[in-house]
């Protein structure tokens, strides 16, 4: 039995693919209109008054912290993105 990762169904019925051909998902290289933010991977937590930011790479989070400040959450998501994302990944 194929993997959800390699079922042509499963894929089909998502309206394509979830990741793009890095393992990357697209979630974390489009901003969605539902960001309010501004900054793809940096919410904001209204019941903690926190900024979270996240990172997803290869299925799993890499980066999951909440602070204060929006310019940090900000910078973790860039250091993130340095990190586990090659120039090339971002910008196919």
């Amino acid at each position: 039995m194929p993997g959800i990762r390699h079922n042509e169904s499963f894929i089909n019925a998502q309206g394509g693919a979830l990741v793009d051909q890095n393992g990357i998902g697209y979630s974390s290289l489009i901003r969605s209109k539902r960001n309010h933010t501004g900054v793809i991977g940096v919410s904001f937590d209204k019941k903690s008054g926190a900024y979270i930011a996240r990172l997803m790479y290869h299925g799993r989070y890499v980066l999951n912290r909440a602070t204060r400040s929006f310019d940090e959450a900000v910078e973790l998501r860039r250091q993130a993105e340095q990190e586990y994302f090659k120039a090339n990944e971002m910008h196919d």
